[in-house]
């Protein structure tokens, strides 16, 4: 749910940017998350096998 990403957006860092959900099916929205700076949580509906590969490979957290 939305109030869910608010609460999860706080944990980083106080500054809260809020930015478009990323929808199984349009994958342009991975493209947007590299303008994003690194230190970040992406909550998602999306089960962890149908995330982006470099996500798997960079042993994010």
């Amino acid at each position: 749910t939305h109030w869910v990403a608010e609460v999860i957006e706080n944990i980083p860092n106080a500054k809260i940017t809020i930015t478009s959900p990323i929808e199984l099916g349009d994958i342009s929205k991975f493209d947007e998350l590299k303008t994003y700076s690194k230190r970040r949580v992406i909550p998602t509906h999306l089960s962890y096998d149908m995330l982006p590969v470099d996500i798997k490979q960079k042993q994010c957290k």
